[in-house]
């Protein structure tokens, strides 16, 4: 079974106008954008981070290029990948908190306005006038990477801070993974031995470890990771499989990722009755031993 997206990055050109034509307010447009961001390289990380979201609030309503917009967030790229390690990580959330009762904190809120812009980036180059050239693939490819990049640290975050997963951020990832299999034709291995070309295995591990992530979130003791812990995390991810719900009705005991729900995978007790829109997400032993003490299943 073939998941549909809600999310859907396909252009649909009968509803969604084509991009605007190049003119000279345009132009100045992103020469303004290019000298506030020239700028923004000499803040300090204190004041770059608060910088750096209102240059990226401002960017997602700005009517650009796609080129231009490509290159904007490039350029955006390193001064991002700076505050991201010399901020220090904020307090965990209080125990007791409702799920989502925490207010977003400024990274979520960064890795929120990076996920908006690269959404909008990823729907422009995905009209047929860059479907076909060279140059458009490079640009699809470096934007679906950021895309499923950003929105793992989300979710990673999370875990690592014992705050809630921003609303829609599940939602996002799964509509992007299968977005990748149906529209970029990535390949899903089938079996640990089966080869896997470098692009497909890239994106598919980093669709696993927020898999990974996110069950151990839902289920054990908060917060679920550590820095410690990441290593393991990538080799978990590289060891699991996804595999097709319609091979394991009947079987109980399974971990089920649901593309249709705004959350992570779920454990059930049962036995599954029916296909699903989705995965059975399958982790190596050494995974499954780490859940085993805080493993709990909800149908």
């Amino acid at each position: 079974m073939k998941p549909t997206p809600r999310l859907d990055y396909i252009v649909d050109l009968a509803r969604c106008p084509e991009l605007p034509e190049d003119s000279p307010a345009m132009a100045e447009a992103y020469r303004e954008t290019s000298r506030r961001i020239d700028r923004l390289s000499g803040w300090r990380t204190k004041d770059l981070l608060l910088g750096l979201l209102i240059e990226l609030e401002r960017l997602d309503r700005s009517a650009l290029a796609p080129d231009q917009r490509f290159e904007i967030l490039q350029r955006l790229t390193p001064l991002v990948r700076r505050v991201i390690a010399r901020t220090p990580r904020p307090q965990k959330a209080r125990v007791g908190d409702p799920p989502g009762a925490s207010t977003l904190t400024l990274e979520q809120r960064l890795f929120q306005v990076l996920v908006l812009n690269h959404q909008r980036l990823l729907r422009d180059l995905d009209r047929p006038r860059f479907l076909a050239s060279d140059a458009g693939s490079r640009w699809r490819d470096w934007t679906q990477r950021r895309l499923i990049r950003y929105l793992g640290r989300q979710i990673l975050y999370a875990a690592m801070t014992a705050r809630a997963v921003p609303r829609h951020t599940w939602r996002d990832l799964h509509d992007l993974f299968v977005y990748l299999v149906r529209r970029a034709n990535l390949s899903i291995r089938r079996s640990r031995d089966d080869p896997q070309a470098p692009r497909d295995a890239y994106f598919e591990v980093a669709y696993k470890r927020s898999l990974l992530a996110g069950l151990l979130d839902r289920l054990g003791s908060r917060p679920a990771l550590d820095r410690s812990s990441l290593p393991d995390l990538g080799r978990w991810a590289l060891e699991s499989l996804l595999m097709d719900p319609a091979g394991l009705v009947g079987r109980d005991r399974l971990i089920l990722v649901d593309v249709t729900r705004d959350q992570p995978p779920c454990l059930i007790a049962g036995s599954l009755d029916a296909p699903f829109p989705g995965w059975v997400l399958v982790p190596p032993e050494p995974f499954l031993r780490r859940l085993d003490p805080v493993r709990r299943f909800a149908s």
